[in-house]
């Protein structure tokens, strides 16, 4: 009998999408507000000043949870550190919040592949070379 685990056991589950509570769609004066962070967050992050960008990103979050956009650029801040588990559930916020925008619900699935990539570079199942 092995030890070794198999992806499924490894990989966090996904959030489910009656799981996760999604905030009221943000206002547009919440919006605009919320923009203007999020663009303040990536120049900061251009600049190298990661921990400004973060504080932005929060910012804009506590300013407009129900946007999808700021919804998913926290996503894309967790992913860019490994915590999928929690990009994944910004990615779904923000697909639910905007179902007809795919590019939400691309993000999401590529949050999941990024977790199953990280476990085979981990686990050396992957085709790279030491």
């Amino acid at each position: 009998m092995s030890d070794e685990k198999s992806l499924e056991e490894l990989i966090p589950e996904a959030p489910k999408a009656a799981e996760v509570e999604t905030p009221e769609p943000a206002t547009p004066e919440e919006i605009a507000a919320a923009e203007k962070l999020l663009q303040e967050a990536s120049l900061a992050k251009i600049r190298g000043l990661t921990d400004v960008a973060r504080r932005l990103l929060d910012q804009a979050k506590d300013e407009a949870p129900g946007s999808a956009a700021v919804q998913s650029a926290f996503g894309d801040d967790l992913f860019e550190r490994g915590q999928y588990t929690k990009a994944r559930q910004a990615y779904l916020i923000a697909h639910k919040l905007e179902p007809e925008n795919a590019h939400y619900e691309t993000k999401y699935a590529e949050s999941i592949l990024g977790a199953e990539a990280d476990l085979d570079v981990i686990f050396n199942r992957g085709n790279i070379e030491d």
